[in-house]
């Protein structure tokens, strides 16, 4: 067996494992029978790239518009470039209405898997801020990457990008967000 083989079928099977499906919920999901879904995952069947795909897409949240913060990441920080942190933050809203609408383990799966740092200290200290604080509203432990102590904000970025509003970001940003250099509002995290 080639390596490719060995980590199509490892990657289908952590994913699997790591949401916590059977073979037969994630076949149903993907339209394809537990017998095939097994042997993709035992490496029997190669798969092909749009199987392979519709088939990790299955294992994803149903409904969310982020399936995890790795994919969050570069899109923030385009956005931040581009457009400014009134845009970057409006796709960070995208994650927290998710997340209004998931489960514990719909968080452990957006956040399992820490993202590259970037090289925009701003958005690598943001996915780790967004992880642990994800995974406190909903009582899990945060994910190791998102201790990196790299992941801080330099220099600090005041979400509101307006000075009147900055010392009311220091006095309400919530820890996850201020010890990444991150300051938002409580009204900046609040979900309608």
């Amino acid at each position: 067996m080639s390596d490719s083989v060995m980590d199509a079928s490892s990657q289908l099977r952590f994913v699997r494992a790591r949401v916590g499906l059977s073979q037969r919920e994630v076949a149903r999901r993907a339209g394809t029978s537990s017998a095939t879904l097994s042997r993709y995952e035992s490496g029997a069947l190669v798969p092909n790239l749009g199987t392979f795909n519709r088939i990790v897409e299955a294992c994803l949240p149903a409904g969310r518009r982020w399936p995890s913060l790795t994919a969050l990441a570069p899109v923030v920080a385009e956005a931040r470039r581009r457009q400014g942190s009134t845009a970057a933050w409006r796709l960070v809203g995208e994650v927290l209405d998710d997340e209004a609408g998931g489960s514990p383990a719909d968080t452990a799966m957006v956040v399992a898997d820490g993202p590259a740092l970037i090289g925009d200290s701003a958005t690598d200290a943001l996915v780790a801020a967004l992880a642990e604080y994800l995974t406190l509203q909903r009582g899990l432990s945060a994910p190791g990457w998102s201790q990196d102590p790299d992941r801080v904000a330099r220099p600090w970025w005041f979400v509101a990008d307006v000075a009147a509003w900055i010392p009311t970001s220091l006095r309400e940003s919530p820890r996850s967000f201020a010890k990444r250099g991150i300051f938002v509002t409580a009204a900046g995290l609040e979900r309608r």
